[in-house]
């Protein structure tokens, strides 16, 4: 080889050498080497809200019980997005350690409510027997204080923001008790708050709804005292609902009374020609199938769709019954 042709080989050499180098030089720079769990605990006291709510994300991640002190602290932060991360990373690592903490801001009637929600969260991933009652307490809060407070019942039966809250806090409660191996002591005690009658309504009838979603039969009393006496169109939607699938024939005559119920969900809008459409398909329809009833309104070149949720409900439940029922409009009728 001459003395030319080395110096080409040489340089080739050299060259993917340095391309190499540079390489693993750019692979590092775009996959920094993982942050040692006292990296990220030395994050949670940054003066920056965002790397502390990152750090505690990260941490919740790894799923490592040494942080979890720390995470607990910063449940106290000032900031929002940090004390909602590190409820979740509580929730994701699990330590019993970290209940109490979290009970506590669950409680915290002057806590922002999403934090709330997020520490309720993370009790239930938890399943230690105190969540129970602490999700208990919640939901008689919300359902006696903050409703009669903050809103008067609503003319057109929209759920307002807090009783969404309401609502969340009792699909957790539920969503605990399901996850429980050993949940006939909250099934007992479910049912004496359902029928203590010196406890508010709207908190029994919560407690008979998630009885109910749990095939509890020992609800349907209650629930025919929501069907016939609860000022929330939700709570009687729901109850109608659960009347059919809990299977007792008895509750007919209040279910039949329920085809007449007036509560109209919030409805959703679509386009002029789906609107139209829509019309033109509900009008009179017999048959075996059971339709949903409906109302219809024009909003400038759109139409709001809203459907009768009680009385769809209490058809469907009473169709489940062996009821023959068929839609007139926005009614139902009884096919003898």
């Amino acid at each position: 080889m001459n003395k030319k042709k080395k110096n080409m080989v040489l340089l080739l050499v050299l060259s993917f050498s340095l391309f190499y180098i540079l390489s693993m030089g750019w692979a590092e720079t775009e996959n920094p080497p993982k942050k040692s769990i006292s990296q990220l605990i030395n994050e949670l006291k940054s003066d920056k809200a965002q790397q502390r709510a990152l750090a505690a994300r990260e941490l919740g991640e790894r799923k490592d019980k040494e942080a979890v002190p720390c995470l607990i602290e910063s449940l106290k932060d000032k900031e929002l997005s940090v004390k909602s991360e590190a409820c979740v990373a509580l929730g994701k690592i699990k330590d019993i350690n970290a209940v109490p903490a979290l009970v506590e801001r669950l409680k915290d009637n002057e806590e922002n409510w999403t934090i709330q929600e997020k520490a309720a969260e993370a009790l239930v991933s938890n399943r230690a027997p105190e969540v129970f009652y602490a999700l208990i307490d919640r939901l008689k809060y919300e359902s006696e204080v903050k409703i009669k407070q903050l809103n008067p019942p609503h003319k057109d039966n929209h759920i307002s923001p807090d009783e969404y809250i309401e609502r969340k806090f009792a699909d957790m409660l539920k969503n605990f008790i399901e996850t429980t191996k050993e949940n006939e002591s909250y099934f007992t005690s479910l049912s004496d708050y359902q029928d203590n009658k010196d406890l508010p309504k709207a908190f029994r009838y919560r407690v008979a709804i998630i009885l109910g979603q749990l095939n509890q039969k020992n609800a349907v009393p209650v629930l025919i005292e929501c069907l016939k006496e609860s000022e929330k169109g939700d709570l009687r939607a729901l109850s109608a609902g659960l009347l059919g699938k809990l299977g007792d024939k008895k509750v007919m005559p209040y279910l039949i009374e329920a085809l007449k119920d007036d509560y109209l969900n919030l409805g959703e809008k679509v386009s002029k020609d789906v609107g139209e459409e829509m019309i033109k398909n509900n009008q009179t329809i017999g048959g075996k199938t059971i339709f949903s009833a409906m109302k219809i309104e024009q909003d400038g070149d759109c139409y709001v769709v809203r459907s009768y949720v009680v009385r769809n409900n209490a058809a469907v439940s009473l169709h489940d019954l062996g009821l023959k029922v068929v839609r007139k409009g926005d009614t139902y009728e009884i096919v003898e």
